[in-house]
Parts: structure tokens; C-alpha cells; sequence
């Protein structure tokens, strides 16, 4: 079986420890969880000079960034991009499920196998919800994060991500959406290049947008059940739903491996 090595630079060690919190966040995430769209775990432990690294599974084709703009690039059919998203939505309904929340769910966080499954990827964003409550219990993931912290990449925030205001899992459902757009338009999911906007903070300037209600523009030739699927996500990671009176759950079915 071949497997693939995370390593952490001693470069970075040494410019900001929060990068071994991350790291050790992202261990004790996988050590505790198990599913087949999950990148799956096998140890950790620490080099010579103190550096730590984890052991996980060798993800052949890259990650789904790749497949869809990168270096990897091929162009998908309908039902390809259909399975990827829903291979994602399938880990994210797990995590969900166990009361975690991923923050930073993107195109360069989920990989692929040979055989074109998606799995979810990089915990070092995960967090842990209070059952009911926007706040995280005090265990070893998480802890050192509250929910009215931006954590994350821009494109994909939610706006009470980007607001700083306090948010729960319904922000990933918003990433999930986001990322539902790139997987179907295989291109960058850059609402401030729709928009025109190029200069002034990425933040900002996205945060304005979305207040706005501002969302990425649904494709003529998408088929229509993309698109409605694709709007129905987003109402349902948003605080207040722009137009869209379906509430979705993710993907049902999947399981443990």
C-alpha cells in the first residue's frame, strides 16, 4: 500500500507555532473519524529534529483544484461533476454529523483517488460545536478557536465568516455551495471578478457583495437541477436565505470504511 507523508518544514515551525496547533488539531480530527470521503489516517508521530508528520493515504490524481483548473485540468461530464460533489457532500455530512465543523472547505482541500472519488481533506480548521450552541467545547480540537474568528479562504466564506460575526456549520454549507459553482463551471469562483471589482481588500470588498446579495451567476447551459441545487445550498448556509425557499440537506448515504 502506497501512502503519502505530511511533513511540516522546520521553516515554518519556526516563524509561527499555530502552525503546529493547526497540525496537531488536524491529528486528533483524524485519528477520531473514519469515512470513505474522508482522506483516511494511519499515524503520526515526529522526526529526529522534533518535526512533526502524519501518515495518510496516497491520493493519486491530485487535488480536485487541479482536476477542475490546475495542472490535471480535463473537462467533466455532467454526472462526473454530479458524483465529485456529492462524494463531498457525504464528508461533510459526516463531519456534520459528529458535530464538526470543517471552516476552510475549498477545491484545494478536497483530493481524488485513481478511481475519480472526491475526499475531504486538511483538518487544521476543524472545530467542534456544542450540541444547539454557536460556541466550541473544550477538548483538544478546536479549543483555541472561537466562532467569531475568520478562519478560512475568502472566496468560499460565508458572510458571517467574513463579517466576523458568530456562525455554526451552516458556513461550510456555504463553501459547499460555492464549491457546487466551481465544480460546475470549472473555473475560479471569484464573485469580485463577476462583479468588476479589482482593486481595494478582498474582504472588504466581498463582504459589501454578499450584504449586497450578490451571489456567483448560475451558467445558461448548466442543467437546470444544478442550478436550483446550487441556489438551494447557498439559502441554506445563509443566515437569511436570498429568495430561495428550499432548505437541503447534504447528500445522504456513504459511510464508514
Amino acid at each position: 500500500m502506497e501512502v503519502a507523508v505530511k511533513v511540516l518544514r522546520r521553516s515554518m515551525l519556526d516563524m509561527d507555532m499555530n502552525v503546529v496547533v493547526e497540525f496537531e488539531r488536524e491529528i486528533s480530527f483524524m485519528q477520531r473519524t473514519r469515512h470513505s470521503n474522508l482522506v483516511r489516517f494511519f499515524g503520526a508521530g515526529r522526526q529526529e529534529d522534533d518535526t512533526p508528520f502524519l501518515v495518510e493515504e496516497l491520493m493519486a490524481s491530485g487535488t480536485l483544484k487541479d482536476l477542475l483548473r490546475g495542472g490535471n485540468m480535463r473537462q467533466l461530464d455532467w454526472d462526473a461533476k454530479t458524483a465529485l460533489a456529492t462524494d463531498v457532500a457525504r464528508g461533510m455530512a459526516y463531519m456534520h454529523g459528529l458535530g464538526h465543523i470543517h471552516r476552510d472547505l475549498k477545491s484545494s482541500n478536497v483530493l481524488i483517488t485513481e478511481k475519480m472519488q472526491a475526499k475531504v481533506a486538511d483538518f487544521g480548521s476543524v472545530g467542534r460545536l456544542l450540541t444547539g450552541q454557536r460556541s466550541f467545547s473544550h477538548d483538544s480540537i478546536g479549543s483555541n478557536l472561537g466562532l467569531d474568528q475568520v478562519v478560512g479562504t475568502p472566496l468560499y466564506m460565508s458572510l458571517e465568516m467574513v463579517n466576523q460575526a458568530g456562525y455554526d456549520a451552516s458556513t461550510d454549507v456555504w463553501s459547499f455551495g460555492v464549491l457546487m459553482w466551481e465544480i460546475a463551471a470549472q473555473a475560479t469562483p471569484d464573485l469580485l471578478e463577476q462583479e468588476g471589482i479589482t482593486r481595494g481588500p478582498v474582504s472588504s470588498g466581498l463582504l459589501r457583495l454578499l450584504d449586497e446579495g450578490r451571489r456567483l451567476a448560475i451558467k445558461a447551459e448548466w442543467p437546470d437541477a444544478w442550478g436550483v441545487a446550487h441556489g438551494a445550498v447557498l439559502a441554506a448556509g445563509a443566515r437569511q436565505p436570498p429568495h430561495v425557499p428550499v432548505t437541503p440537506k447534504y447528500a445522504e448515504g456513504g459511510g464508514e470504511c
